[in-house]
């Protein structure tokens, strides 16, 4: 680590957070998603203490003054980690419940069946989660096949926030808060272990955000057989999560003109329609009759975007 770089050690405990909500992912035991929380809560926070320690004696003082308040303290939803840290590290650790909802799709409408809430004193019964929704299912109407998602909600004590939804909405707001810094100091700041953290930030953080789309996931209950088939990682991959961190600086729409070849010539909407199934009979034939299927969204400022979907279930769609 460069010890003459003021942005080093900011970086460092971002990754540090992100690498312990990796390990939230990846456990199953209710007290080490625990245990991953308390980590993320202390090391995110930790971003801004080492980021002071560092630009002391500095002229960078009153401009951290000045983005600290327009990112971090004039947000209600930001002084919920500030809150949660302290918490965690003085007082107890992060009160997590997880909330299950069974949605079975009925003509392509959504109809909750199941609905529980588990804490660490009857996360055992959640190992029944799977038995309860095939008796529910098993005295339905007589049908072949149900098509379902099973969505999985992470809170602290009950309460209504979605701890990741705003975990991803924090991160933001910290990478904005240290991007719109490194900007004011561009001049003095060129650290190859930085623009190294940065990488492995934007791949680590990629990869939880795909791993917190698996929060809800897609199931067939074959009533013949009374199984319950889950159908894998499928969903939407579009460009704007890519876009979630702003080290990436994509853009998640592109433009409909003439400098768009997949629009090239287009009058109309029909038109646009036409070429882009024009541009995708190439593909498929191309990829040996095999295409990802795309949704388009066309926006009122004559821009599109695209969302790839990878769907083996008619649950996925119904869901979508």
């Amino acid at each position: 680590m460069n010890k003459n770089c003021l942005m080093c050690s900011s970086y460092q405990k971002l990754y540090s957070a992100l690498k312990s909500l990796e390990n939230f992912n990846n456990n199953q035991e209710f007290c080490d998603m625990v245990s991953s929380l308390d980590t993320f809560f202390s090391e995110l926070r930790n971003i801004t203490f080492v980021l002071q320690k560092n630009i002391a004696h500095t002229e960078y003082n009153d401009i951290y003054s000045i983005l600290c308040e327009q990112f971090l303290k004039n947000d209600t939803k930001m002084t919920w980690f500030v809150d949660k840290r302290n918490e965690t590290t003085k007082e107890n650790s992060f009160n997590l419940t997880k909330q299950v909802i069974v949605d079975v799709y009925e003509y392509g409408i959504a109809n909750t069946i199941l609905e529980d809430t588990y804490t660490f004193d009857n996360w055992e019964n959640a190992k029944m989660l799977e038995q309860e929704i095939k008796s529910k299912l098993k005295n339905k109407l007589k049908v072949p096949e149900w098509y379902l998602s099973v969505k999985f909600i992470f809170k602290e004590n009950q309460q209504e926030i979605n701890i990741m939804d705003r975990i991803k909405y924090g991160i933001n707001k910290f990478c904005d808060f240290l991007m719109e810094f490194e900007n004011h100091i561009k001049n003095n700041f060129s650290c190859k272990h930085c623009n190294y953290l940065k990488g492995k930030i934007k791949e680590i953080f990629l990869l939880i955000i795909a791993e917190f789309d698996l929060n809800v996931k897609d199931f067939e209950y074959h009533s013949e057989t009374n199984s319950l088939v889950y159908q894998g990682f499928i969903d939407i991959l579009g460009i704007d999560k890519l876009k979630s961190i702003p080290f990436l600086d994509m853009d998640v729409r592109l433009p409909i003109n003439n400098d768009n070849l997949l629009f090239y010539q287009s009058k109309s909407m029909i038109d646009n329609f036409k070429n882009f199934i024009n541009l995708h009979s190439i593909m498929y034939m191309m990829q040996k009759k095999h295409l990802i299927p795309i949704f388009l969204i066309f926006y009122n400022d004559n821009t599109i975007s695209m969302k790839h979907c990878l769907a083996q279930s008619k649950s996925t769609y119904y869901r979508k």
